[in-house]
């Protein structure tokens, strides 16, 4: 499995422009940018979000932030400041970085994690806090956690190469 994994990395890093490209489309609908101010998730929205959100400022030199409705208000300049961020990521991270971000849902947060700004566990803590939010209310079904399981497996396979 290790195997595939490295050959998968080194495949992506070879497609740079595409991978770029799909992580500059898919950091539009990035989780952490989607809150919910009406209800008690919020402040766990707040508590656990709002710190990459930071970080991804800083690092980055966007505005992302974050919105109720069902699209961002993030703009051109926030897409060209990451698209700049990740060209000068080497191909290795951003591999990495494009792989966590599919299974996190979060570009910001497959971020975060290869560069080392949070563990594999904090991001998957902060890309399911939804989720687990709900599962506290309503209970957990079946297909869910089968799912989160198999995102974990994953997740935990991708952090032996950081």
């Amino acid at each position: 499995m290790q195997n595939n994994i490295a050959e998968l990395i080194q495949k992506i890093a070879e497609d740079r422009n595409n991978i770029i490209s799909a992580m500059l489309e898919y950091a539009l609908t990035d989780t952490i940018l989607f809150w919910n101010k009406k209800d008690d998730l919020f402040e766990r929205q707040k508590k656990q979000w709002e710190p990459y959100t930071v970080w991804a400022n800083e690092e980055i030199g966007a505005k992302f932030s974050p919105t109720e409705g069902l699209s961002t208000d993030n703009t051109v300049g926030e897409i060209t400041a990451l698209e700049s961020y990740l060209r000068k990521t080497d191909a290795r991270k951003l591999a990495l970085a494009y792989l966590f971000a599919r299974e996190l849902r979060s570009v910001i947060l497959g971020l975060a994690v290869v560069q080392k700004k949070c563990s594999v566990e904090d991001a998957f803590s902060a890309a399911f806090l939804e989720q687990n939010f709900q599962e506290e209310k309503w209970g957990t079904d079946e297909f869910s956690l089968e799912k989160s399981n198999s995102i974990k497996k994953a997740l935990n396979q991708l952090k032996n190469f950081i």
